[in-house]
């Protein structure tokens, strides 16, 4: 991470690199440099590339009870990642109609799946549904995000060698944290519009 800049500003670079990241937004290093006062694209730059190196994570299997499985890869989510991560999903699921027996998804590209792992899914007697696209307010799972990420910020400074030593191990720790929470969980899938009480 760039030495010349304070803490603070750090912090405050880092916020605005993850929040562009995690938007799908096209990120111009121009644009965040400019937000941050001393701060050249050459530093947004390899603040970016820090926090890329950390890691990604495929949203984490979300119920009204909260989180019930997570994995953070250190490569970018494709087809075969996110395929490998159902296949160790299903052991949690349930035949339908029972709790935990039909997966919700947006409609990412890599969501589409083969045929071999839908008949393995079906096979397991748990249903697939995709969200409609573009609607990721009625998506429990954003809402879950904000809270990880409000959490992560809140406490940066304090756990910077946390985060600076294993940043995956620190992510996984903080989703589980948040996503424990039961009431946290339905208060999120309340925003989302879907009635808890009936679930």
């Amino acid at each position: 991470m760039a030495p010349r800049l304070a803490k603070v500003q750090r912090v405050e670079l880092e916020n605005i690199i993850v929040s562009k990241l995690e938007g799908s937004e096209t990120v111009k290093d121009n644009e965040i440099a400019h937000n941050i006062t001393s701060c050249s694209s050459r530093t947004v730059r390899a603040a970016r590339s820090n926090i890329l190196r950390h890691g990604t994570i495929d949203p984490p299997p979300y119920t009204i009870d909260g989180v019930i499985y997570c994995e953070v890869y250190e490569e970018n989510t494709d087809t075969e990642v996110f395929e490998g991560f159902l296949e160790r999903l299903l052991p949690y699921c349930s035949r339908y109609p029972a709790p935990r027996s039909v997966i919700f998804m947006d409609n990412a590209s890599f969501h589409f799946v083969s045929q071999t792992l839908k008949d393995l899914i079906a096979q397991a007697g748990v249903i697939i549904e995709f969200q409609v696209p573009y609607s990721p307010d009625t998506n429990p799972i954003e809402y879950l995000f904000r809270s990880v990420k409000n959490r992560i910020r809140k406490m940066s400074l304090e756990d910077e060698d946390l985060i600076q030593g294993d940043f995956k191990s620190y992510l996984l720790m903080q989703i589980r944290d948040v996503g424990r929470d039961r009431r946290i969980a339905r208060g999120h899938f309340k925003k989302a519009q879907i009635d808890v009480n009936r679930a």
